[in-house]
């Protein structure tokens, strides 16, 4: 679908007084929030947006604007005012002018290659929108290496494992998936097991143990291979420890498990990292396992779902900023344990000294608790600790839980928690189109099947929705959303939902927000995710781009709209006599006599015919008249 991007905007009517709120905002009239984000509210008749691209700085360091974006204000083309939908200049600016513009409003914006990205009851009068490209191209590049102080005892009974991690972010320990941090598997071959897919990240020293005490099993897998992003730096840590053999090989052998469950189970002994790596290209870096890890940490934790798995991280900062609660810089993995969730569990966790390559350390703790529907509900402790020390991890959000898509409505759960948890603050929906692609055929893997995501919709809410409404896209709208049924994979589209707690930014106002802040402020989430789709009647019109009843499939906008069902069959939004087709003396109309019941009859309005003339998409028999004549009309063959 082709966007027009010399449509500046419908609305021309006081046009210098919106140039005069754009010159003045880029002058830094109104603060910061140049990344994204929201400010100068309420809206009191006029709305400036900008919209820039997500990630992306210029040369002074400043955001890249998106020229020619689509903005709409508003549920749909034409409403709530003529003239909401807009393009952004060279600055990525455009303005917005009218009296009806007063409070609250859906805020969208979509560009040539991005996804679109809405506000929803938005109360602020300056707006910056950050896009995403929909599908962006990112080259990566292999890091290898191995590990030095930390070899394998052979026949001890334990195996000694750990894992190379590129540095965390704050939201990978929220929602703590460690087998999508692994990376690619690559083939070992272990004694008696045969040749295996072990994922790239995982390193076990060469070592020797005893199945049950009596069958040698050796093995070798010294050498971590990571992907990151080409041209970017970041820091890599080692992370060692060991667990009695037999259960490790047990759970192997069983085919039950998550690599997550393996590190949990390991007793954390070393910890080492290659700092601030600039990775241009394939790139070797050996890592020095040089600090003990002890057990010094005390994390209280209660108030977790029942019926969960609560994965229990002990977490450290590096590169961190002053002034800011720990987490929003670089983060590694200090220590790991599991716990039933449902009842009060005291856990001991580890850490590593603020000293030699950790000089800058500061601590946090992270809690995760996940059920079998794939529910999560995260909690950060974000205090600055310093171990030895104990905390308390007791405000878990309830597990979310998603309704079935109702055309382009979408409504879920509350994850406030009575009497455990904070309200949340904000609502976060991420609409993808999942892919199964193939992945690295490997000759222990010859056909793996990857998840690849592209986002295609990011909705902001306030934290009190529970149920949004998508806006029904222009027509010159940028992106056609994508249609899994057109690709030759099991694709789908994926709705995940978030709530989250901005706790540390004190009193959270959606209408008054820098997006820079939140790694700053976020102290809790609930996710959920589920599969859906924008056509549930199945009629080839989709909620978001014109169908305005997505459970019937005989309203669209490629129906006649009929005349007396006080339904808007044709979706202009105009209902029997309000549709200039149905106007009393302004047309002719065909009444199709439907096949096989001579007593029933539907009126549809078409285009004015002169008499005689037969419509020649009905196949079945007409009759044709004036509406409002008498009952008396003339019948003629159809077809």
């Amino acid at each position: 679908m082709a966007y027009d991007s010399s449509i500046i905007s419908r609305k021309a009517r006081n046009l210098s007084f919106a140039v005069c709120l754009t010159l003045l905002w880029s002058a830094g009239a109104y603060g910061a929030m140049d990344f994204g984000g929201t400010g100068g509210g309420p809206i009191l008749g006029s709305v400036t947006v900008r919209v820039v691209a997500h990630g992306l700085e210029d040369a002074y360091g400043d955001p890249v604007p998106i020229e020619g974006a689509m903005v709409m204000v508003g549920a749909r083309d034409g409403f709530p005012f003529d003239g909401n939908v807009g393009s952004t200049d060279a600055d990525g600016y455009v303005s917005f002018i009218d009296p009806v513009l007063d409070g609250p409003q859906t805020v969208t914006a979509g560009a040539a290659g991005h996804g679109y990205f809405t506000f929803v009851d938005v109360d602020a009068a300056q707006i910056v929108i950050p896009l995403d490209l929909y599908d962006p191209t990112i080259w990566t590049a292999e890091v290898s290496g191995t590990w030095t102080g930390f070899p394998a005892i052979h026949r001890d009974g334990y195996l000694q494992a750990g894992a190379t991690f590129p540095s965390l972010t704050l939201m990978d320990a929220m929602r703590f998936d460690i087998d999508s941090l692994l990376g690619d598997n690559e083939c070992i071959y272990l004694d008696f097991l045969g040749w295996l897919p072990i994922p790239g990240a995982l390193v076990i020293p060469d070592d020797e143990e005893l199945i049950f005490g009596i069958i040698p099993v050796s093995f070798d897998k010294s050498t971590y291979h990571v992907k990151v992003p080409m041209e970017t730096t970041r820091s890599f840590f080692g992370f060692g420890g060991d667990a009695e053999f037999n259960p490790l090989i047990g759970m192997f052998l069983s085919g039950y498990f998550e690599y997550a469950d393996i590190i949990a189970a390991l007793d954390p002994k070393k910890i080492g990292i290659a700092r601030d790596l600039y990775v241009g290209g394939p790139t070797i870096q050996g890592i020095d396992l040089e600090a003990d890890l002890t057990a010094n940490l005390t994390l209280n934790v209660d108030g977790t779902p029942a019926g969960s798995d609560v994965y229990i991280a002990s977490m450290g900062e590096i590169n961190g900023a002053p002034g800011v609660a720990p987490g929003a810089g670089e983060l590694i993995l200090m220590g790991l344990t599991t716990v039933e969730g449902g009842t009060p569990e005291s856990v001991l966790v580890h850490t590593a000294p603020a000293s030699g390559s950790f000089w800058d350390l500061r601590y946090l703790a992270s809690a995760v608790a996940k059920d079998e529907a794939f529910r999560y509900s995260a909690l950060l402790d974000r205090s600055d600790y310093a171990p030895p020390a104990t905390r308390d991890m007791d405000a878990f959000f309830s597990f979310v839980d998603l309704y079935p898509v109702q055309g382009a409505s979408f409504s879920y759960s509350d994850a406030y928690n009575p009497g455990v948890s904070p309200f949340p603050d904000l609502q976060v929906s991420d609409l993808s189109l999942v892919e199964a692609v193939p992945g690295v055929s490997l000759p222990c893997d010859p056909a793996p099947i990857v998840e690849k995501r592209k986002t295609f919709w990011t909705v902001y809410a306030p934290g009190s929705d529970l149920t949004y409404q998508l806006p029904m896209l222009p027509d010159e709208a940028p992106l056609a959303i994508p249609d899994p049924l057109a690709t030759p994979a099991a694709d789908l589209l994926e709705w995940s939902q978030s709530s989250f707690s901005l706790e540390l930014a004190g009193a959270f106002d959606l209408n008054n927000y820098d997006f820079d802040t939140f790694t700053e402020t976020v102290t809790a989430m609930s996710g959920n995710s589920a599969s859906f789709t924008f056509d549930g009647d199945g009629d080839g019109y989709l909620a978001v781009a014109g169908d305005c009843d997505d459970s019937d499939p005989d309203v669209n906008p490629g129906t006649g709209e009929i005349c007396d069902n006080e339904i808007d069959d044709d979706c202009d939004w105009l209902i029997d006599s309000q549709d200039p087709d149905c106007r009393s003396g302004a047309l002719l109309a065909f009444i199709r006599h439907k096949l096989n019941d001579n007593q029933s009859l539907n009126i549809y309005s078409v285009p004015t015919v002169v008499e005689g003339d037969i419509n020649p998409l009905l196949a079945s028999d007409v009759w044709i008249g004036n509406v409002g004549s008498d009952n008396e009309i003339a019948h003629m063959a159809g077809g």
